[in-house]
């Protein structure tokens, strides 16, 4: 994710996909599915994720506005400057497609730098959200689904299921050692032990 984000730039075909795709590989990792169900990846579009990241966003913008509001008419003045300093160095005019007054440089930088802030703050919310909303996205995913086993765990149904099982497993189990072990076996000597009721076997034993 981290190279498709800052390398191949994958999320600007279709960013708000992209977020999208960050969660459903998460949801993926804890039910193993393939491909989630449209009404699930319809949960996600209209979770409070994304509503995060839509505030996230509209307050970038205004931020952006602010700072940008404050150069603009520097910027514009500058390259003014610059486009006559040229022409005079150059000794001939800018043609008359590259040539920007005033207003035409206030329009031109407003959307180059707004664009490049766009980029930086595309970049700076998946690095968030990879490194931040996931963690916790993850912890509430596991957190519900004990949830849900625990809600089963308890039903009746459940229980007596349970119970079935472990009294089967507990009958085989006494089976099983009931076959390969001589405990019940009438006359039979667990581990081969004199028998101790005769005296003279008694002291013929020598404890040290």
């Amino acid at each position: 994710m981290m190279q498709d984000t800052f390398k191949n730039e994958i999320y600007k075909q279709n960013f708000e996909n992209y977020i999208n795709s960050i969660y459903n590989y998460h949801v993926f990792y804890f039910l193993t599915q393939n491909k989630l169900s449209s009404s699930s990846a319809s949960l996600i579009k209209e979770s409070d994720f994304n509503r995060h990241k839509n505030n996230f966003f509209y307050h970038c913008l205004e931020y952006e506005n602010q700072i940008i509001k404050k150069e603009l008419p520097y910027l514009s003045n500058k390259f003014l400057d610059i486009q006559a300093t040229k022409e005079k160095e150059k000794n001939y005019s800018v043609e008359l497609v590259n040539k920007r007054n005033y207003n035409d440089f206030m329009n031109t930088t407003e959307k180059f730098l707004i664009d490049n802030f766009n980029v930086y703050s595309f970049k700076f919310y998946i690095y968030f959200v990879i490194n931040n909303i996931i963690e916790v996205l993850s912890t509430n995913f596991e957190q519900e689904l004990n949830l849900i086993v625990e809600e089963l765990m308890s039903k009746y149904e459940i229980e007596n299921a349970l119970s079935g099982l472990f009294f089967k497993k507990f009958s085989d189990f006494e089976k099983r050692i009931g076959k390969k072990t001589s405990f019940n076996r009438p006359g039979s000597n667990f581990y081969d032990l004199p028998n101790f009721e005769n005296s003279e076997n008694l002291e013929s034993i020598n404890f040290y």
